[in-house]
């Protein structure tokens, strides 16, 4: 009885794998998409390579990339029933293909794409050439220092004494870019230079890390947080094009050294209709950028890398064709969250001095900041004002809280 029935189970099986044969596209292949992954799997005598298996899903190989793969084949014995009823032994080969596939660009990322192109196709970037500013006898350059602002950044007052995250730091931003520009009132600006980066962002990639891995107490996605923070820029510099032209200078962060480049090419592409908005994107990946502007030349760096005592040995070599004419040097770095001048005087070889400014944070302490001790700095903006005659002119601050 036992014997009997273990061949009637080897039959049914027998006519499983038969009718699978038969029609594997009807009942052995199964595609599930959960997220950001998908999984196949196909047993059948037709599909028989990844590629395959890829194609009779349908799946877009622009979107998915295949993370893990096995295809294994077996010999079924099974018998084919004839026209006289009979039954012929046959060996049919069988493919068992299983893919775990990955999206190349997380549906995060989209979801903040096409939000900006939301944004965009209801604010269209077209700018009308605008009238050239009065002529002035001595120029001024405006410089605003937005620096660490940190969009993405999350902070609880229970735990750090301060609250902070998107909606916060996009006010932030924008009522220090409008007091410091409100500061320069009745001065003849004939330029505005602002340098973006510089720790504009909290996070560089989908898990809420810093470039290097660090990991971060992050406020929402990637998607939205990048799409929060340039918004906000394009809405400033908006602003600022009705002063004077701007020039935008990307200084790469150590915490957003990847989006803050994809800033710059937004900006780029956003602005590319606006004669007043220059930013040149073929040196955007350079550690230190030089700013020239009569007698003076900025230098601009975020300092995560370089001590602060080699900045100035560094900028006389890097920006030695700019100071033929120029007697002011300065270097403006971020990252350390607070202000600090330094006057470094090389009286060798050049005279006067290499003058070092840190300027400050806006972004408020998050809890690692908070339980390490380092507590306590004014969080603030600052702009420059430099005249084309004779240099350093003066410069604000913008408290926040005032």
């Amino acid at each position: 009885v036992m014997k009997a029935s273990k061949r009637k189970t080897n039959a049914a099986a027998d006519d499983i794998l038969l009718s699978a044969a038969a029609r594997p596209d009807e009942r052995q292949y199964k595609k599930s998409e959960q997220g950001d992954a998908i999984e196949v799997l196909s047993i059948s005598d037709r599909i028989r390579t990844i590629e395959d298996a890829l194609a009779h899903g349908n799946i877009d190989t622009a979107v998915w990339y295949v993370h893990k793969s096995e295809c294994t084949s077996n010999e079924c014995p099974m018998k084919v029933k004839q026209a006289d009823k009979s039954h012929k032994p046959i060996i049919v080969k069988l493919w068992r293909i299983k893919i775990e596939l990955r999206r190349r660009v997380s549906r995060a990322v989209e979801t903040g794409a096409e939000e900006l192109l939301r944004r965009i196709r209801s604010h269209s970037p077209k700018y009308p050439k605008l009238g050239k500013p009065s002529r002035v006898t001595d120029g001024h350059l405006l410089e605003i220092g937005l620096y660490d602002v940190h969009f993405g950044k999350l902070a609880w007052h229970m735990e750090t004494g301060q609250d902070y995250d998107l909606a916060i730091a996009e006010r932030v931003y924008m009522e220090a870019g409008r007091r410091l520009m409100s500061c320069a009132n009745g001065y003849p600006i004939s330029r505005i230079v602002m340098p973006i980066g510089q720790d504009f962002f909290h996070v560089d990639n989908l898990e809420s890390k810093t470039t290097a891995g660090t990991p971060q107490d992050a406020d929402g996605r990637y998607g939205k947080i990048f799409a929060t923070g340039a918004m906000a820029c394009v809405r400033l510099i908006e602003e600022m094009v009705q002063v004077a032209p701007v020039d935008l200078i990307l200084v790469a962060g150590n915490h957003d050294t990847l989006v803050s480049y994809h800033l710059a090419m937004f900006l780029h592409a956003w602005f590319r209709n606006c004669d007043r908005v220059s930013i040149d994107v073929t040196k955007t990946l350079t550690t230190r950028k030089y700013y020239p502007f009569g007698p003076v030349v900025i230098g601009y760096t975020h300092s995560d890398k370089e001590k602060i005592a080699s900045l100035p040995a560094i900028m006389l070599h890097e920006a030695r064709e700019l100071m033929a004419t120029r007697r002011t040097l300065e270097i403006h770095t971020g990252h350390r969250h607070k202000a600090s001048e330094h006057v470094y005087t090389n009286t060798d070889t050049y005279a006067g001095g290499v003058r070092v400014r840190t300027l400050p944070s806006l972004s408020a302490t998050d809890a690692w900041h908070a339980a390490s001790g380092y507590v306590g700095a004014m969080r603030a903006a600052e702009a420059y004002l430099w005249s084309e005659r004779s240099g350093y002119v003066g410069h604000f601050s913008a408290n926040v809280g005032e």
